[in-house]
């Protein structure tokens, strides 16, 4: 797990001996939902894709791609299961689905423009 810093690390060095390299620098990862997936059995797996580590993983899906037959049941599935989420601070709750994530200042220049 690295950051912007580190990237620019590895991509320099991997220059200097045009050494190839690919950086996964958080990429849009997407989640393809067919019209003949079996929805319920996918929606926990979703959110947890998307809410595990609060987000904080680079191979969580960021993009859902949902065919139009399933897209409302998809959708409800997802919004039940956030609906039930418990967020609050999450030191000493097991309970506890989502809480704050913390970032420096030089992390959140990039998200505040």
């Amino acid at each position: 797990v690295g950051s912007p810093s580190v990237g620019v690390i590895v991509a320099k060095t991997a220059a200097d001996n045009l050494t190839p390299v690919v950086l996964e620098l958080g990429g849009k990862d997407p989640f393809v939902v067919c019209d003949d997936a079996d929805v319920k059995s996918i929606v926990q797996t979703a959110c947890r894709g998307v809410w595990q580590n609060m987000g904080q993983n680079c191979a969580g899906p960021e993009r859902f791609f949902v065919y139009e037959k399933v897209y409302d049941e998809f959708c409800d599935g997802v919004t039940a299961v956030v609906k039930n989420m418990k967020i609050g601070p999450s030191l000493g709750d097991p309970l506890v689905d989502c809480g704050a994530i913390c970032m420096g200042p030089r992390q959140m220049l990039h998200y505040q423009k």
